[in-house]
């Protein structure tokens, strides 16, 4: 299916909120990607990441093999992202992608990232996938309840994952097969 054809579907399916569309991502968007990822960043709550993404950065991320964005966008702004990432470059694990969801603090719980995650649900199954990844901070109940409703499953806590500043925190690792 081209993504054209994918772009319209989601149009089309889409009963939640009125107006609001999700598209595939394309290189003038990444300017607003980096902006609500690095929203992200500096909250804290969705990400370890700490350093700021820059334009160029996203776009070689819209460019890399394995790689799939999409944006919802309202009235023409884009409020949210979402993307599949290589869960590992190994071949053996070739059907199993990380799904992303980062939303503009202007659109949070709003239900835009219930969009944004069937949509990368519907790509993956699309692109012959059979299994997405999420890795969630444990601290983030919120996003925790949000992917267990819509069919992820917790399947372990990764202990001392990463460091938040120098406090070391545990990662929630959660799947959903296709």
């Amino acid at each position: 299916m081209a993504l054209r054809d994918w772009h319209f579907l989601m149009s089309s399916q889409n009963t939640a909120r009125p107006g609001w569309k999700v598209r595939p991502a394309e290189p003038r968007d990444a300017n607003r990607i980096a902006e609500i990822y690095n929203e992200g960043i500096e909250d804290g709550q969705a990400t370890l990441e700490t350093r700021p993404r820059s334009h160029g950065e996203i776009e070689e991320k819209l460019n890399a093999a394995g790689h799939h964005l999409v944006v919802a966008e309202w009235g023409g702004t884009i409020l949210g992202w979402a993307s599949i990432t290589p869960y590992s470059p190994r071949e053996c694990y070739s059907g199993i992608g990380e799904a992303s969801v980062y939303i503009s603090r202007s659109a949070r719980h709003q239900g835009l990232g219930r969009l944004l995650l069937e949509a990368v649900v519907t790509l993956a199954s699309q692109r012959s996938y059979h299994k997405l990844i999420g890795r969630l901070l444990a601290s983030n109940t919120p996003s925790r309840q949000f992917v267990r409703g819509l069919g992820f499953r917790e399947v372990g806590i990764h202990q001392r994952h990463g460091k938040m500043g120098d406090k070391w925190v545990d990662v929630v690792v959660a799947e959903r097969l296709l």
